[in-house]
C-alpha cells in the first residue's frame, strides 16, 4: 500500500475529479449568466447540466473506490457541489 502523496492513481483520479468538477461549474455559471436572457441556451445548458453533475458525482465515487480498495481508508469528504 503507497501513500496518497506517492499514488499515481490516486493523482490520476484527483485530477479527473478536478476536470469534471470545473465542467460542472463552468455550465451553472453560463446558466446563471443566460438566465431571463437567452431561454433557448438556458434550456439546452440546463440539458448539459445534469450528466456533467453525474460525471462529477463519478468521478468522486472513484475515488472514494480507490482509497478504500488500495489504501485501506475512507476517502476524506470535501464539499460537494
Amino acid at each position: 500500500m503507497s501513500s496518497q502523496a506517492e499514488c499515481v492513481r490516486c493523482a490520476e483520479l484527483w485530477r479527473a475529479y478536478g476536470v469534471a468538477t470545473n465542467e460542472h461549474v463552468r455550465l451553472l455559471n453560463e446558466q446563471a449568466r443566460v438566465a431571463g436572457v437567452n431561454t433557448d441556451r438556458f434550456r439546452e445548458l440546463d440539458s448539459l447540466c445534469e450528466p456533467a453533475a453525474g460525471r462529477r458525482d463519478a468521478a468522486r465515487a472513484a475515488i472514494e473506490t480507490h482509497l478504500a480498495a488500495e489504501h485501506a481508508e475512507p476517502a476524506q469528504r470535501t464539499m460537494t457541489a
